[in-house]
């Protein structure tokens, strides 16, 4: 692996990120096994002191398998970051730069970018998605459906 060895990999239903998510807002039913959306899934974690029972950090690189499905939200072509909580010591910015070189590896380069969606009342920060800009993402204007959940991303062209 070429990138930077903070992050490791693992599977959708990692006992030890399926705690870490259970504390997360995405979270459907807490205490289940799988923790990502059905189809393509990079899963990784960052190893913390409360290791093997609990990650530190956790993140899921995810899209449709692109023969049976497209994205409800029309943005195919784009990786997207469907999870991530950061409890370690280290900058959310600096995980999100590192793990990206991850869905490279697994995937190739996306025909357009890298994405995610942030839920500004349901994040403590009072800039929600803050850690996303600092890595070089940019904050869209694009809105889900209901209205509770803002998109940002990182075209390719940008790294």
């Amino acid at each position: 692996m070429t990138a930077a060895m903070t992050w490791q990999r693992t599977g959708r239903a990692d006992p030890a990120v399926a705690r870490l998510a259970d504390d997360h807002y995405s979270r459907q039913k807490r205490g289940a096994r799988q923790f990502s959306l059905n189809g393509r899934v990079v899963t990784l974690y960052v190893v913390g002191p409360q290791w093997p029972f609990r990650a530190a950090a956790g993140w899921v690189w995810w899209h449709p398998d692109m023969t049976k499905a497209e994205r409800k939200d029309g943005f195919t072509g784009w990786w997207n970051c469907s999870f991530f909580r950061n409890e370690s010591t280290r900058l959310s910015s600096e995980l999100i730069q590192e793990a990206i070189p991850w869905v490279n590896e697994a995937w190739g380069l996306p025909p357009f970018g890298y994405d995610t969606y942030v839920w500004p009342e349901k994040v403590r920060s009072t800039n929600p998605g803050y850690c996303y800009q600092m890595a070089g993402w940019t904050l869209t204007n694009h809105w889900t459906k209901d209205g509770k959940k803002v998109r940002l991303c990182l075209p390719v062209t940008a790294l």
